[in-house]
């Protein structure tokens, strides 16, 4: 049986960027992102600094993305502190609206 079977010890899973995914998912028009992270640190402050990066690498990545053909506008919505993971550790999610900007004529 254990021919079978690969034992891999430590954390296996495989983290990747999915950002850029979710940015071309959007539709044209207003759309919502709840970005998930890990901070080191428990402290609102810290919490809102993070979410505020959250922010501007989202709305670059869609300027980006649309080549400045749609510009978007990124608002942080709310921040959610889910749960401890354990000392100054904290699981946050950010709730971000994001709304197209229409080009000046």
């Amino acid at each position: 049986m254990t021919e079978r079977y690969t034992i891999l010890l430590g954390n296996n899973r495989l983290t990747c960027p999915v950002d850029p995914i979710a940015c071309r998912a959007l539709r044209s028009g207003d759309g919502r992102l709840y970005v998930h992270g890990v901070v080191v640190n428990t402290k609102e402050e810290i919490h809102e600094a993070w979410s505020e990066e959250v922010r501007q690498r989202i709305e670059t990545m869609m300027r980006e993305i649309h080549h400045e053909e749609n510009n978007y506008k990124c608002v942080i919505e709310h921040i959610e502190r889910v749960k401890p993971y354990g000392l100054h550790l904290d699981h946050l999610v950010v709730d971000l609206l994001l709304t197209e900007i229409s080009p000046l004529s």
